[in-house]
């Protein structure tokens, strides 16, 4: 996320210390312009997390079991994270709800 100029980049990820392995589902980069609103939310969002923890929408906790799954070669990206999707967006909201990520 470039907040300074207000897009999104999106672009696949290799598994590194930091980051696992993804890649958008057509397989095309492209950067997506962001509203002030969502430029704020997304940036509270941030302020919530860990320092320097790389994602918004993963908490430490998942991206642990997923880390312990890659290494077991037990993951498979296609479902698991499909099927979290809307339990994590779910968990932002009701987070969102007690620490003020919509105030300025």
């Amino acid at each position: 996320m470039d907040f300074e100029n207000q897009y999104i980049h999106v672009q696949p990820k290799e598994t590194n210390p930091y980051t696992i392995e993804w890649e958008p589902k057509d397989h095309e980069c492209r950067v997506v312009p962001m509203p002030e609103e969502t430029s704020q939310f997304l940036a509270n969002l941030q302020a919530y997390s860990p320092t320097g923890f790389p994602y918004v929408f993963i908490s430490p906790s998942r991206l642990a079991h997923i880390r312990q799954k890659l290494r077991k070669g037990k993951w498979s990206s296609k479902c698991e994270t499909i099927n979290k999707y809307d339990e994590g967006i779910l968990q932002i909201v009701q987070k969102s709800r007690y620490c003020k990520v919509f105030d300025s």
